[in-house]
Protein backbone atom coordinates (compact mmCIF):
# COMPACT_ATOMS: atom_id res chain seq x y z
CA UNK A 1 0.00 0.00 0.00
CA UNK A 2 1.64 3.36 -1.43
CA UNK A 3 -0.95 5.92 0.15
CA UNK A 4 -2.34 5.65 3.71
CA UNK A 5 -5.94 5.70 3.70
CA UNK A 6 -7.03 7.32 7.41
CA UNK A 7 -10.94 6.51 9.00
CA UNK A 8 -12.52 7.76 11.87
CA UNK A 9 -15.77 6.12 13.22
CA UNK A 10 -18.64 7.65 12.07
CA UNK A 11 -20.23 8.87 14.99
CA UNK A 12 -19.18 9.73 18.38
CA UNK A 13 -20.84 9.79 21.89
CA UNK A 14 -19.25 11.84 24.20
CA UNK A 15 -18.04 10.31 27.42
CA UNK A 16 -18.10 11.84 30.89
CA UNK A 17 -15.30 11.78 33.48
CA UNK A 18 -14.67 12.51 37.13
CA UNK A 19 -11.52 13.10 38.95
CA UNK A 20 -10.45 10.40 41.29
CA UNK A 21 -9.47 13.15 43.58
CA UNK A 22 -9.99 16.19 45.65
CA UNK A 23 -10.96 19.04 43.59
CA UNK A 24 -12.21 22.93 44.34
CA UNK A 25 -15.55 23.97 44.42
CA UNK A 26 -16.69 27.11 42.74
CA UNK A 27 -20.01 28.60 44.76
CA UNK A 28 -22.75 30.64 43.33
CA UNK A 29 -25.19 32.60 45.19
CA UNK A 30 -28.42 31.59 43.27
CA UNK A 31 -30.85 33.62 44.59
CA UNK A 32 -28.89 37.16 45.16
CA UNK A 33 -28.47 36.81 41.28
CA UNK A 34 -29.66 40.59 40.81
CA UNK A 35 -30.31 42.59 37.53
CA UNK A 36 -30.66 41.00 34.04
CA UNK A 37 -29.62 37.98 35.07
CA UNK A 38 -31.96 37.41 37.66
CA UNK A 39 -34.87 36.57 35.18
CA UNK A 40 -32.67 34.96 32.71
CA UNK A 41 -30.89 32.14 32.86
CA UNK A 42 -27.68 33.22 34.04
CA UNK A 43 -26.05 29.90 33.76
CA UNK A 44 -25.54 31.09 29.74
CA UNK A 45 -22.58 32.92 30.95
CA UNK A 46 -21.08 29.28 32.01
CA UNK A 47 -21.97 28.08 28.30
CA UNK A 48 -20.46 30.99 26.91
CA UNK A 49 -16.65 30.77 28.23
CA UNK A 50 -16.82 27.25 27.82
CA UNK A 51 -17.11 28.11 24.22
CA UNK A 52 -14.11 31.13 24.55
CA UNK A 53 -12.18 28.53 26.69
CA UNK A 54 -12.36 26.25 24.04
CA UNK A 55 -11.29 28.46 21.09
CA UNK A 56 -8.07 29.34 23.32
CA UNK A 57 -7.13 26.05 24.07
CA UNK A 58 -8.30 24.11 21.14
CA UNK A 59 -6.18 20.99 22.40
CA UNK A 60 -8.38 20.47 25.35
CA UNK A 61 -8.08 17.10 26.60
CA UNK A 62 -11.63 15.51 27.21
CA UNK A 63 -13.07 17.02 30.26
CA UNK A 64 -16.22 17.78 31.84
CA UNK A 65 -17.82 20.27 34.42
CA UNK A 66 -20.02 19.20 37.66
CA UNK A 67 -22.49 20.84 39.06
CA UNK A 68 -24.92 20.14 42.16
CA UNK A 69 -27.45 21.97 44.53
CA UNK A 70 -26.60 22.50 48.06
CA UNK A 71 -26.07 24.50 51.01
CA UNK A 72 -23.28 26.53 51.16
CA UNK A 73 -21.38 28.32 54.31
CA UNK A 74 -19.97 30.82 51.99
CA UNK A 75 -23.31 32.27 51.74
CA UNK A 76 -25.95 33.24 53.88
CA UNK A 77 -29.10 30.75 53.40
CA UNK A 78 -30.77 28.95 50.40
CA UNK A 79 -29.26 26.64 47.84
CA UNK A 80 -26.56 27.27 46.12
CA UNK A 81 -24.77 25.82 42.71
CA UNK A 82 -21.75 24.35 42.70
CA UNK A 83 -19.12 23.43 39.96
CA UNK A 84 -16.64 21.26 39.93
CA UNK A 85 -13.90 20.08 37.44
CA UNK A 86 -12.59 16.70 35.77
CA UNK A 87 -8.59 16.25 36.11
CA UNK A 88 -8.21 17.37 32.49
CA UNK A 89 -9.63 20.99 33.31
CA UNK A 90 -6.92 22.80 34.88
CA UNK A 91 -7.23 24.59 37.84
CA UNK A 92 -7.23 28.23 35.21
CA UNK A 93 -10.50 27.12 34.13
CA UNK A 94 -12.41 27.60 37.24
CA UNK A 95 -10.05 30.29 38.59
CA UNK A 96 -11.32 31.95 35.32
CA UNK A 97 -14.76 31.25 35.39
CA UNK A 98 -15.44 32.40 38.87
CA UNK A 99 -13.77 35.82 38.02
CA UNK A 100 -15.94 35.78 34.69
CA UNK A 101 -18.99 35.05 36.17
CA UNK A 102 -18.44 37.56 39.41
CA UNK A 103 -17.79 40.47 37.06
CA UNK A 104 -21.16 39.71 35.49
CA UNK A 105 -23.21 38.82 38.64
CA UNK A 106 -21.81 41.31 40.81
CA UNK A 107 -19.49 39.40 43.14
CA UNK A 108 -22.13 36.56 44.05
CA UNK A 109 -19.36 33.48 43.16
CA UNK A 110 -16.51 32.25 45.57
CA UNK A 111 -14.23 29.32 45.00
CA UNK A 112 -14.72 26.89 47.88
CA UNK A 113 -13.38 23.85 49.78
CA UNK A 114 -11.74 20.90 47.36
CA UNK A 115 -14.37 18.34 47.51
CA UNK A 116 -15.26 14.59 45.58
CA UNK A 117 -17.43 14.22 43.10
CA UNK A 118 -19.66 11.29 43.07
CA UNK A 119 -23.21 10.98 41.24
CA UNK A 120 -24.49 9.10 44.57
CA UNK A 121 -24.13 12.63 46.43
CA UNK A 122 -26.09 14.65 43.72
CA UNK A 123 -23.61 15.62 41.00
CA UNK A 124 -24.42 15.42 37.54
CA UNK A 125 -22.76 16.85 34.30
CA UNK A 126 -23.23 20.29 33.06
CA UNK A 127 -20.96 20.36 30.28
CA UNK A 128 -17.87 18.51 28.53
CA UNK A 129 -15.25 19.23 26.47
CA UNK A 130 -14.42 16.24 23.52
CA UNK A 131 -13.91 15.84 19.90
CA UNK A 132 -12.81 19.95 19.58
CA UNK A 133 -16.84 20.07 20.40
CA UNK A 134 -18.45 22.11 24.33
CA UNK A 135 -21.56 19.20 25.08
CA UNK A 136 -24.28 20.83 26.84
CA UNK A 137 -26.28 19.17 29.59
CA UNK A 138 -28.75 17.98 26.81
CA UNK A 139 -26.42 16.48 24.64
CA UNK A 140 -24.87 14.55 27.35
CA UNK A 141 -28.11 13.09 28.96
CA UNK A 142 -29.43 11.94 26.12
CA UNK A 143 -26.21 10.52 25.03
CA UNK A 144 -26.30 13.18 21.33
CA UNK A 145 -23.92 11.76 18.63
CA UNK A 146 -22.25 14.05 16.41
CA UNK A 147 -20.68 12.65 12.35
CA UNK A 148 -16.88 13.70 12.73
CA UNK A 149 -16.40 12.75 8.97
CA UNK A 150 -13.57 11.64 7.46
CA UNK A 151 -9.86 12.51 8.70
CA UNK A 152 -7.76 14.93 6.34
CA UNK A 153 -6.04 13.33 4.09
CA UNK A 154 -3.25 15.71 4.85
CA UNK A 155 -2.64 14.38 8.11
CA UNK A 156 0.85 13.68 9.05
CA UNK A 157 2.47 9.71 7.30
CA UNK A 158 2.76 9.08 11.35
CA UNK A 159 -0.48 7.97 11.89
CA UNK A 160 -2.91 4.98 11.25
CA UNK A 161 -3.17 3.12 7.85
CA UNK A 162 -5.40 0.90 7.57
CA UNK A 163 -4.81 -2.11 6.37
CA UNK A 164 -6.54 -4.79 3.61
CA UNK A 165 -8.28 -6.55 6.55
CA UNK A 166 -9.65 -3.41 8.30
CA UNK A 167 -6.97 -3.77 11.11
CA UNK A 168 -5.12 -0.41 12.18
CA UNK A 169 -1.70 -0.70 12.14
CA UNK A 170 1.25 2.40 12.58
CA UNK A 171 3.54 3.60 9.93
CA UNK A 172 6.70 5.67 10.35
CA UNK A 173 8.57 7.10 7.53
CA UNK A 174 11.57 7.66 9.67
CA UNK A 175 12.04 3.66 9.37
CA UNK A 176 10.64 2.42 12.77
CA UNK A 177 8.98 -1.11 12.35
CA UNK A 178 5.15 -1.02 12.06
CA UNK A 179 5.45 -3.02 15.60
CA UNK A 180 7.41 -0.53 17.20
CA UNK A 181 5.54 2.31 16.59
CA UNK A 182 2.42 0.20 17.51
CA UNK A 183 4.13 -0.32 20.72
CA UNK A 184 5.04 3.33 21.48
CA UNK A 185 1.44 4.67 20.58
CA UNK A 186 -0.18 1.84 22.67
CA UNK A 187 2.25 2.53 25.92
CA UNK A 188 2.14 6.66 25.57
CA UNK A 189 -1.81 6.70 25.19
CA UNK A 190 -2.20 4.20 28.41
CA UNK A 191 0.28 6.45 29.99
CA UNK A 192 -1.31 9.43 29.72
CA UNK A 193 -4.60 8.21 30.88
CA UNK A 194 -2.93 6.90 34.44
CA UNK A 195 -1.50 10.76 34.68
CA UNK A 196 -4.31 12.51 34.11
CA UNK A 197 -6.34 10.28 37.89
CA UNK A 198 -9.74 10.42 36.49
CA UNK A 199 -11.08 7.16 36.81
CA UNK A 200 -14.08 8.35 33.77
CA UNK A 201 -10.91 8.55 31.48
CA UNK A 202 -9.48 5.08 32.30
CA UNK A 203 -12.80 3.62 32.17
CA UNK A 204 -13.34 4.79 28.83
CA UNK A 205 -9.61 3.70 27.98
CA UNK A 206 -10.12 -0.13 29.17
CA UNK A 207 -13.53 -0.45 27.71
CA UNK A 208 -12.06 0.74 24.21
CA UNK A 209 -9.03 -1.05 24.19
CA UNK A 210 -10.67 -4.07 25.76
CA UNK A 211 -9.14 -6.51 23.07
CA UNK A 212 -5.53 -5.42 23.70
CA UNK A 213 -5.30 -5.27 27.32
CA UNK A 214 -4.02 -8.91 27.37
CA UNK A 215 -1.63 -8.87 24.73
CA UNK A 216 2.09 -7.79 25.96
CA UNK A 217 3.58 -7.46 22.35
CA UNK A 218 1.07 -4.52 21.74
CA UNK A 219 3.35 -2.29 24.57
CA UNK A 220 6.56 -1.50 24.84
CA UNK A 221 9.52 -3.54 26.65
CA UNK A 222 6.25 -5.94 26.69
CA UNK A 223 4.18 -4.68 29.88
CA UNK A 224 0.15 -5.12 29.32
CA UNK A 225 -1.81 -2.21 31.47
CA UNK A 226 -1.93 -3.75 34.24
CA UNK A 227 2.15 -4.24 35.00
CA UNK A 228 2.04 0.02 34.07
CA UNK A 229 -1.05 0.43 36.63
CA UNK A 230 0.70 -2.01 39.57
CA UNK A 231 4.12 -0.19 39.36
CA UNK A 232 2.76 3.35 39.42
CA UNK A 233 0.59 2.08 42.20
CA UNK A 234 -2.84 3.46 40.69
CA UNK A 235 -5.15 1.72 42.51
CA UNK A 236 -8.73 2.50 40.43
CA UNK A 237 -7.08 1.57 37.13
CA UNK A 238 -5.60 -1.57 38.63
CA UNK A 239 -9.46 -2.25 39.87
CA UNK A 240 -10.92 -1.57 36.72
CA UNK A 241 -7.95 -3.63 34.43
CA UNK A 242 -9.12 -7.04 36.89
CA UNK A 243 -12.35 -6.47 36.04
CA UNK A 244 -11.17 -7.73 32.22
CA UNK A 245 -7.81 -9.33 32.89
CA UNK A 246 -6.65 -12.03 34.92
CA UNK A 247 -4.10 -11.03 37.50
CA UNK A 248 -1.48 -13.74 36.78
CA UNK A 249 -0.93 -12.13 33.27
CA UNK A 250 2.70 -12.37 32.18
CA UNK A 251 4.45 -9.58 30.88
CA UNK A 252 7.17 -10.07 27.95
CA UNK A 253 9.77 -11.37 30.48
CA UNK A 254 7.21 -13.78 31.95
CA UNK A 255 6.26 -11.61 35.01
CA UNK A 256 2.93 -11.43 37.00
CA UNK A 257 1.93 -7.61 37.27
CA UNK A 258 3.10 -8.21 41.07
CA UNK A 259 6.46 -9.53 40.67
CA UNK A 260 7.26 -6.63 37.87
CA UNK A 261 6.35 -3.83 40.75
CA UNK A 262 8.48 -5.72 42.94
CA UNK A 263 11.57 -5.74 40.71
CA UNK A 264 10.94 -2.22 39.64
CA UNK A 265 9.96 -0.47 42.87
CA UNK A 266 9.76 2.85 42.76
CA UNK A 267 8.26 5.00 46.17
CA UNK A 268 5.17 4.83 45.88
CA UNK A 269 3.14 2.94 48.70
CA UNK A 270 2.18 -0.95 46.81
CA UNK A 271 -0.47 -1.98 50.21
CA UNK A 272 -3.70 -1.37 48.20
CA UNK A 273 -2.29 -3.06 44.66
CA UNK A 274 -0.58 -6.00 46.76
CA UNK A 275 -4.46 -6.97 47.90
CA UNK A 276 -5.92 -6.64 44.88
CA UNK A 277 -3.00 -9.20 43.43
CA UNK A 278 -2.58 -11.44 46.20
CA UNK A 279 -4.02 -14.51 44.20
CA UNK A 280 -0.23 -14.17 42.90
CA UNK A 281 1.57 -13.68 45.38
CA UNK A 282 3.92 -16.90 45.24
CA UNK A 283 3.79 -16.86 41.46
CA UNK A 284 7.39 -17.34 39.82
CA UNK A 285 8.95 -16.24 37.21
CA UNK A 286 11.20 -17.95 34.76
CA UNK A 287 14.20 -17.36 37.18
CA UNK A 288 11.68 -19.03 40.04
CA UNK A 289 11.73 -15.70 42.23
CA UNK A 290 8.74 -14.97 43.62
CA UNK A 291 7.75 -10.93 44.09
CA UNK A 292 9.19 -11.06 48.08
CA UNK A 293 12.32 -12.26 46.47
CA UNK A 294 12.78 -9.03 44.52
CA UNK A 295 11.15 -6.73 47.21
CA UNK A 296 14.29 -8.49 49.73
CA UNK A 297 16.69 -8.05 46.77
CA UNK A 298 18.52 -5.34 46.23
CA UNK A 299 17.91 -4.34 42.23
CA UNK A 300 18.12 -1.36 39.84
CA UNK A 301 20.58 1.02 41.83
CA UNK A 302 17.85 -0.18 45.28
CA UNK A 303 17.73 -2.01 48.51
CA UNK A 304 15.50 -4.55 49.37
CA UNK A 305 12.59 -2.49 50.70
CA UNK A 306 11.34 -3.31 53.69
CA UNK A 307 7.69 -1.53 53.80
CA UNK A 308 7.05 -3.85 50.35
CA UNK A 309 8.69 -7.12 52.34
CA UNK A 310 6.04 -6.37 55.05
CA UNK A 311 3.08 -5.80 52.89
CA UNK A 312 3.68 -8.98 50.60
CA UNK A 313 4.30 -11.02 54.22
CA UNK A 314 0.95 -9.86 55.35
CA UNK A 315 -0.78 -11.10 51.82
CA UNK A 316 0.40 -14.44 52.92
CA UNK A 317 4.10 -14.59 50.61
CA UNK A 318 5.87 -17.93 50.81
CA UNK A 319 8.64 -17.19 53.06
CA UNK A 320 10.74 -20.12 52.84
CA UNK A 321 9.90 -20.97 49.04
CA UNK A 322 13.33 -21.14 47.12
CA UNK A 323 14.58 -19.88 43.44
CA UNK A 324 15.55 -22.09 41.12
CA UNK A 325 18.84 -22.03 42.62
CA UNK A 326 17.77 -22.83 45.98
CA UNK A 327 18.13 -18.95 47.11
CA UNK A 328 14.80 -18.10 49.79
CA UNK A 329 13.85 -14.46 50.28
CA UNK A 330 16.06 -14.38 53.16
CA UNK A 331 19.26 -15.79 51.67
CA UNK A 332 19.14 -13.25 48.80
CA UNK A 333 18.79 -10.30 50.89
CA UNK A 334 21.92 -11.67 52.95
CA UNK A 335 23.86 -12.04 50.07
CA UNK A 336 23.11 -8.05 48.91
CA UNK A 337 23.85 -7.30 53.05
CA UNK A 338 27.83 -7.20 52.02
CA UNK A 339 28.19 -3.84 52.98
CA UNK A 340 25.66 -3.74 55.73
CA UNK A 341 23.32 -2.00 53.53
CA UNK A 342 20.92 -4.61 53.47
CA UNK A 343 20.97 -4.92 56.92
CA UNK A 344 17.06 -4.08 57.63
CA UNK A 345 15.19 -6.29 54.86
CA UNK A 346 17.41 -8.72 56.72
CA UNK A 347 16.23 -8.39 60.14
CA UNK A 348 12.92 -8.64 58.92
CA UNK A 349 12.99 -11.81 57.54
CA UNK A 350 14.82 -13.29 60.07
CA UNK A 351 11.67 -12.26 62.06
CA UNK A 352 8.99 -13.10 60.09
CA UNK A 353 10.83 -16.34 59.63
CA UNK A 354 10.61 -17.15 63.35
CA UNK A 355 7.30 -15.84 63.87
CA UNK A 356 6.16 -18.48 61.19
CA UNK A 357 8.44 -21.42 62.81
CA UNK A 358 6.83 -20.66 66.22
CA UNK A 359 3.23 -20.55 65.16
CA UNK A 360 3.68 -23.89 63.05
CA UNK A 361 5.52 -25.36 66.28
CA UNK A 362 2.82 -23.96 68.34
CA UNK A 363 -0.16 -25.42 66.10
CA UNK A 364 1.40 -28.39 66.09
CA UNK A 365 0.96 -29.24 69.30
CA UNK A 366 -1.92 -27.32 70.58
CA UNK A 367 -5.83 -26.34 70.34
CA UNK A 368 -6.06 -22.66 70.50
CA UNK A 369 -9.17 -20.49 70.40
CA UNK A 370 -11.46 -17.84 72.30
CA UNK A 371 -14.12 -18.64 74.49
CA UNK A 372 -17.71 -16.89 74.45
CA UNK A 373 -16.50 -14.27 76.86
CA UNK A 374 -13.79 -14.03 74.38
CA UNK A 375 -10.58 -15.41 76.77
CA UNK A 376 -8.07 -17.29 74.70
CA UNK A 377 -7.44 -20.62 75.18
CA UNK A 378 -5.43 -23.35 74.29
CA UNK A 379 -4.86 -27.36 75.43
CA UNK A 380 -2.36 -30.06 73.91
CA UNK A 381 -3.39 -31.71 70.93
Amino acid sequence: MNEFTHHRQDFFIPRVRTSGDRVKVLVVDIYQIGGHYAYVDWRELINDFARQWLARHPHQRPATLWFSRAYSSLFNGGDCWHGACSSNLPEAFLVELAAFLANTLEGHVKIGEEVIVNEEEGWRPYLHFEAGKVWDEDEIERGGSVDLGPCDASMSRVGIESDSNGSNIYADPAGRSVLENLQRANTAEFEETLKSRDNGEIEHYVTRHADKLSNPDLFLHGDTPLHMAALASHTDACRQLLERVDPAIRNAAQRTALIHLAKYRRHESYGRVIEMLSSTIDAADGAGRTALMYAALGTVGLRGNTRLVKALARNGANLACPDNEGQTALKLAMRDNRDGGNSAVVELLKRFTIEHAALQCFNAQYHCGFSWEGDFTFSSR
